[in-house]
């Protein structure tokens, strides 16, 4: 109300776009509404002037022009799905603003650059206002919101490590007992690596400490992989194994380490038993247990150096680490070419059919494509979008024809609307009834037009709600014909991509660091166990087990300098059947696994010979590559979605 105040006493022609600013920068804290707000205004700008250069350059060949648009917004969509960050929206308002400076004023081409000023004054007008309240009345702040979920994931890290120790130690593991799994705990982790730049825009304290807090993000995706690991190697153990008194120790050392952390206090070193067994390289099952529960032991304490650095006093380090967020090119072009697709042939139907109104459905087709463009199967959301934009009709018509017309002033008027408005608002900010109620509140704004001046007929507004359904409709018809949609058909190229880190790694001197292909693995299996419902732990295991795979062959590789001649030749062979393995299509790697782990059995005996060559660590790493192979066996030859 603010907004459209502000707007109505400056004399702005379109006061609803200031209203629809103001709800659509509304964010939980008041750092993602200042990047948003950010993001919108850039976007705004951008499109204003791509609006005066395409016209200026097309106005005189429609056609062209239409061309021009239609590129210009699949160049917009495609950009957006390859920025990883909040700032992806202003790439797609950039697109879609183009289209709502342009389409309406087309046979007026010398009033557009009066437009796209007056809709960038509208657009700061309502990111203003809001901020303005926001920041001054209810701040929420993300950086305290950040510490204590970065607290509460190590201690569900612990619970869920102590559920494991535990169900070894008593031969009883029930997945079902624990409170949180590892699937929750790679989407939390997820979801810590999003909240991190509003954290530190929003601390002085922890922007000094930015580069301790990416090394310790690092750290974390390192336990996570830790703990699958261990998953692994603890599932196959019998009940005799599970007696042995060896065995036994080191899961009671490994419990009590665990209750330490959960207390807060500080670890201690492991025991001499415990270093004695890890160097061993025996390949009995507490000695493979005992090599992970000394790398898990030196993450730990890494872990525990980091957080005493994040609460001391800033202090200047060198960033020693970055994200490595998973970039699928070729689903950006898929979603470029549905919208410039999409946008062209109602745009050539407009144009066929002269409809007075068809410019607005143009308009929504941009903008239903740019929104649902990060969508596995678009048809979900704009469905739902259809829907809600549908019943705003009505609204608005009771608002525009049945109230509004009884008054006659400002303060009336925000009388008539506001009731409506705080009912939206409020089902907005709640996440179940979010998604149906953003249509139904920017709909109806948008149907109203409110301005200075004018009230539209009740067949201009009648038109203008058939346009603005035909806008939204035409990408649910088409985007079924022009992109295959769904997880079902995303799991298996997020698989592929998995699939196509671990060639990289495989190949002898990729320069991969461990860091960059654990954060970019993690990634890409958090994009698979977003999309795979109730087969999350069967995913999770089998994506975990790539990402440990690729792990083990950057730690041979690091140690091919200690090995013999024929040890070297060995790690070689096997590096070759493993690509060669993960190159075949899903269909015929069922008759090639046997041929696969033969030559990894072959490559372990060489490694074996002379005793006592090969250092304990390598064939330790070969042991749990093995394993890995064995247990996800299924998941490598044949995934359940395909």
């Amino acid at each position: 109300m603010l907004a459209f105040t502000c707007s109505i006493h400056l004399g702005l022609e379109r006061p609803y776009w200031a209203m629809m600013t103001a709800y659509i920068v509304a964010q939980p804290f008041a750092s993602l509404s200042l990047v948003k707000g950010a993001s919108r205004l850039a976007g705004t700008c951008v499109g204003g002037m791509a609006a005066l250069l395409l016209t200026t350059l097309f106005v005189q060949w429609p056609l062209l022009h239409l061309m021009a648009l239609a590129l210009w917004l699949g160049l917009c969509i495609f950009l957006s799905l390859l920025e990883q960050s909040l700032f992806s929206y202003a790439f797609l308002l950039s697109g879609y603003t183009t289209l709502f400076i342009t389409l309406p004023y087309v046979d007026h081409p010398d009033t557009l650059f009066m437009v796209a000023l007056n809709r960038v004054e509208e657009i700061a007008i309502g990111i203003s206002c809001y901020l303005l309240l926001d920041l001054l009345l209810w701040p929420r702040r993300t950086d305290a919101r950040f510490v204590q979920q970065l607290a509460q994931w190590q201690q569900q890290l612990f619970g869920w490590l102590q559920q494991l120790l535990q169900g070894a130690a008593s031969d009883n593991q029930d997945d079902d007992a624990a409170t949180i799994g590892p699937d929750a705990l790679l989407l939390q982790l997820g979801q810590l690596e999003q909240l991190r730049p509003q954290a530190l825009s929003d601390s002085a304290r922890l922007r000094a400490h930015q580069a301790v807090l990416i090394e310790l993000h690092g750290e974390l995706q390192a336990q996570l992989t830790l703990g699958l690991a261990l998953s692994d190697l603890l599932q196959p153990l019998s009940a005799a194994q599970r007696q042995d008194p060896s065995l036994q120790a080191l899961l009671s050392e490994a419990q009590q380490a665990l209750a330490t952390l959960q207390r807060g206090e500080r670890l201690g070193a492991p025991s001499p038993a415990l270093q004695a067994q890890s160097h061993t390289g025996a390949l009995t099952p507490a000695a493979q247990l005992a090599a992970l529960l000394g790398y898990w032991w030196q993450s730990h304490h890494l872990i525990q150096q980091l957080n005493g650095v994040l609460e001391q006093a800033p202090t200047r380090r060198r960033r020693t680490r970055r994200s490595y967020p998973h970039v699928d090119v070729g689903r950006a072009l898929q979603a470029a070419a549905t919208g410039s697709i999409s946008l062209l042939l109602c745009g050539l139907g407009w144009m066929l059919t002269g409809w007075s109104s068809g410019y607005l459905a143009v308009m929504m087709t941009g903008v239903a494509c740019s929104l649902f463009a990060a969508s596995d199967n678009p048809l979900l959301p704009a469905k739902g979008f259809f829907i809600g934009s549908l019943l705003s009709i009505p609204i608005a018509g009771v608002l525009l024809f049945g109230l509004l017309p009884f008054v006659d002033d400002l303060p009336g008027m925000i009388a008539v609307l506001l009731p409506f408005f705080i009912w939206g608002g409020r089902r907005m900010a709640r996440p179940a009834t979010a998604a149906r109620t953003v249509p139904l509140v920017l709909g109806t704004l948008a149907m109203l037009t409110l301005n200075n001046d004018t009230r539209m007929s009740f067949s201009t507004f009648l038109n203008m709600g058939v346009a603005q359904q035909v806008g939204i409709g035409i990408p649910l018809l088409l985007t079924g014909v022009l992109r295959r949609l769904g997880a079902q058909v995303q799991l298996p190229r997020l698989q592929r991509a998995l699939e196509q880190a671990l060639l990289r790694v495989a190949r002898p001197g990729s320069g991969v660091s461990r860091a960059a292909f654990e954060s970019h693995g993690q990634a890409i299996l958090l994009g698979m166990v977003q999309r795979c419902g109730d087969e999350a732990r069967s995913v999770l295991g089998g994506g975990g087990a790539l990402i440990r795979m690729g792990l083990g062959l950057l730690r041979l590789e690091s140690l091919s300098g200690r090995l013999l001649p024929h040890g070297r030749k060995a790690l070689q062979a096997s590096r070759e059947a493993l690509s060669a393995f993960f190159s075949l299509p899903p269909a015929q790697r069922a008759s090639a696994f046997p041929v696969l782990m033969q030559t990894l059995e072959q490559s372990r005996q060489l490694l074996l010979q002379p005793a006592g060559a090969t250092p304990p660590a390598a064939l330790q790493q070969f042991d749990h590559l093995l394993l890995a192979l064995r247990l996800h066996q299924p998941f490598f030859i044949r995934a359940l979605w395909r």
